[in-house]
């Protein structure tokens, strides 16, 4: 349910690309150059440029130091945020002496300081006041990671064997945790590029810190040889100047559907949505079958967009194509925020409401068989699932993508102490976690005041949802109904698939089917090894045999496939 984005631990780390972004610069200096050489890189979210950074890089041969002053601007979130760093290292071994960074965030300040490197990083951190300190031990090869970014951008590229290529293994400390924490490299395809009107050979290194991935493109024949790094998930960029990059197209492939704009509108909130159809269609009389897709949890786009990756295009491209149209829209905590009151906010008006109104939408047009729309959703979309078919009788069925069905509050502190081992910060992320584990004690126990916001949701949502049984919803759906969940989902998991079906079974709803696809993640798109999110942020598509089993059973009237 895309429920890592409102973890505490793992937002706060993300954040610190956009919040800390001065932090990139001393990455951007490499070794070629001139004294005293200066580079600009412009800063981009969305493809649309929100600020610059500067640097200096000299070169000391005197002290046999490399020292690197950086300064830079961005207008992110509404905020103005301005930076200056100071990176020292020793020059030819890039061994670490001195790293100073100053963030400044409408006018509030934090400092932070890696002062003096021996056996030890020693971490200082100063924020509102408030000071913190660390040194824990110090292994070869440190790279500073102060916004999970900084040293990817460059350290990594130098250090790494080209030659040898493969996973190669590094260590990253972070001053905002004062750990030092296991950073990985691996050369991937490259783009093609040009520098300043030149096509260009580019060299690409994909960075994991933490879970965030981020994509460094680097050529030898550049000085500085840094050229642009993408951390996908942010849809955050910084781009040197003079530098364009050709990326080949990943949309899907044109034909065999056409989508037209068609907004939802409820109450006085209006969403924007897209109705996907089959082109050609059998016959102009032809009435088609349809399906309304759902979202997970968080501010989604109609696209339940995450990173570069859009499961529910995915869905609606390859249904259309099998000659069923799909609906999907934005939602309204990502179209309509300004317009809601966390404090009121309810799973029936975040996600209920809007869903039951779409299938009557859907119904209205001329295409559309209104015997034959189905509802689809994934993971909070499919907790809701039940009681959107309670309210519109007319529904066709219902299709569980990784439904979940479990309290949420026990999702999250699993998953959370699951990424947190899985990303080498067990140490750090133990407060986080038990500081969340008694914010949900206090919630169950009607401690909280009604203004208090968990992890962005406000008392009454989480008093809601936590007190709504999925299953015994499901147990009053008379109408069919399809499970489907992937294997190696570690947020919505196959306990979750098992307990759908048993539901089914109590309740004796003999047009009840399921399917738990092999090596299949929470989006539904393969994943090699074990799933921990990172691979969201990788280029995917969701599985054919996902959406060819759910257009089987829609086809076949939700009968067996």
């Amino acid at each position: 349910m895309s429920v890592q984005r409102g973890v505490r631990l793992r937002a706060r780390l993300l954040l610190l690309v956009a919040v800390l972004f001065g932090a990139v610069s001393p990455a951007l200096a490499a070794s070629g150059g001139a004294r005293g050489e200066r580079r600009e890189f412009k800063i981009l979210m969305d493809s649309r440029k929100i600020g610059y950074e500067t640097y200096t890089r000299v070169l000391d041969a005197r002290k046999g130091i490399e020292r690197i002053e950086a300064q830079g601007s961005a207008f992110i979130a509404g905020r103005q945020l301005r930076s200056r760093q100071t990176l020292i290292m020793e020059a030819g071994t890039l061994r670490l002496q001195e790293y100073r960074l100053k963030v400044s965030v409408m006018g509030v300040e934090q400092k932070i300081c890696i002062c003096g490197v021996d056996d030890k990083v020693h971490f200082e951190v100063r924020v509102a006041g408030q000071e913190k300190r660390a040194s824990p031990p110090t292994p070869e090869g440190l790279v500073v990671l102060d916004n999970l970014v900084v040293q990817s951008l460059r350290d990594p590229a130098r250090r790494y064997d080209w030659k040898k290529g493969g996973l190669q293994a590094f260590h990253a400390a972070v001053p905002q945790v004062m750990q030092i924490i296991p950073l990985t490299a691996r050369a991937v395809a490259a783009p093609r590029g040009r520098y300043r009107g030149k096509d260009l050979a580019l060299r690409q290194l994909r960075v994991t810190v933490a879970g965030l991935v981020v994509n460094v493109l680097a050529s030898p024949e550049v000085p500085g040889q840094l050229l642009a790094v993408e951390v996908p998930l942010q849809k955050i960029e910084f781009r040197r100047d003079g530098i364009q990059v050709v990326v080949a197209e990943t949309s899907a492939a044109a034909g065999g559907f056409e989508e037209r704009e068609l907004a939802l509108k409820n109450g006085e909130i209006t969403l924007g949505g897209t109705l996907t159809l089959p082109d050609p269609r059998p016959s102009e009389e032809h009435a088609l079958p349809a399906v309304v897709l759902v979202h997970g949890s968080g501010p989604n786009d109609r696209d339940e967009t995450l990173g570069p990756n859009k499961p529910f295009r995915d869905l609606a491209h390859g249904l259309a194509r099998h000659g069923i149209a799909v609906y999907r829209y934005d939602k309204r905590t990502f179209a309509a925020r300004e317009a809601l009151d966390t404090a009121t906010l309810t799973l029936e008006d975040e996600t209920i409401s809007d869903a039951v109104v779409a299938l009557g939408r859907v119904r209205d047009q001329k295409e559309i068989d209104p015997g034959r729309v189905y509802l689809a959703g994934h993971s909070l979309g499919g907790l809701a699932a039940p009681w959107i078919a309670q309210r519109d009788p007319q529904v066709a069925g219902i299709i569980l993508l990784a439904g979940a069905n479990l309290p949420l509050d026990e999702m999250i502190l699993e998953q959370t102490g699951f990424l947190a081992r899985r990303r080498g910060v067990a140490e750090s992320a133990r407060e986080e976690i038990e500081t969340m584990r008694e914010s949900f004690r206090r919630l169950r126990a009607g401690e909280l005041p009604p203004d208090e916001v968990i992890m962005g949701a406000g008392v009454r949502y989480w008093q809601d949802i936590l007190a709504r049984d999925p299953l015994a919803a499901l147990a009053k759906v008379s109408k069919p109904v399809l499970v489907l969940a992937g294997d190696k989902d570690y947020q919505v998991g196959p306990r979750h698939y098992e307990r759908w079906l048993e539901a089914c079974r109590a309740a004796k709803n003999d047009r009840c089917r399921g399917r738990l696809f092999t090596g299949l993640n929470h989006l539904f798109m393969p994943v090699t090894g074990e799933s921990d999110g990172t691979e969201y942020q990788l280029p995917s598509r969701v599985a054919p045999e996902v959406i060819e089993h759910m257009a089987a059973w829609i086809l076949s009237g939700g009968g067996r496939p």
